[in-house]
């Protein structure tokens, strides 16, 4: 119980140790990063160890763990004294503290990109696709008649609509007894 305890709270202490420099980059150093990794591997290892840790082992731990709390709020002391005025106040406005967090989004946006880029680069393309034609042979050309239409695609009428419109079927000629000049 207290190895889980003091774990989680040595992971919540790495991540901000580690968010340390793109936060608040005038109280930080170019190794925080480094120190920040080291706490949160200490926290996975007491979580991950939580059933080894018993009687004086947990009270060894404990004891790290104050040490190492104590020489930290030294550290951030002995920083904070390093700072400007013009420093100490800038760190005290809201502007400042908006844009830290609009850059460590826009981090957080880049890393989580890159991330999902190379997973998408090692996950197997499982889609199924139709073999395209590497060739394609050219297609019969089509008669077409005098108005550019192709002569198998025009419709013609058929004989009951012909029947129907008074136009006489067949190539027999018309006798001049049918013809109305013709009487």
């Amino acid at each position: 119980m207290v190895a889980i305890f003091v774990g989680d709270s040595a992971l919540l202490i790495g991540m901000l140790i580690m968010f340390l420099p793109l936060l608040v980059t005038e109280l930080s150093r170019p190794r925080d990063g480094v120190w920040g990794a080291l706490i949160v591997f200490f926290g996975l290892v007491l979580i991950n160890g939580k059933d080894q840790f018993q009687g004086s082992q947990i009270l060894a731990v404990v004891s790290a763990c104050l040490l190492m709390v104590r020489l930290g709020i030294e550290v951030a002391q002995s920083r904070w004294h390093q700072l400007s005025e013009d420093e100490k106040l800038s760190l005290s406005s809201k502007k400042r503290w908006t844009t830290s967090f609009w850059q460590l989004q826009s981090s957080m946006q880049r890393l989580l990109g890159n991330l999902l880029n190379g997973i998408k680069f090692f996950w197997p393309n499982t889609k199924l696709t139709k073999p395209e034609k590497k060739w394609i042979r050219p297609e019969e050309q089509l008669p077409v008649d005098s108005l550019g239409h192709d002569k198998e695609l025009v419709v013609q009428p058929s004989l009951e609509e012909k029947q129907t419109k008074g136009v006489k079927i067949g190539f027999e000629p018309e006798s001049p007894l049918e013809t109305p000049e013709a009487s």
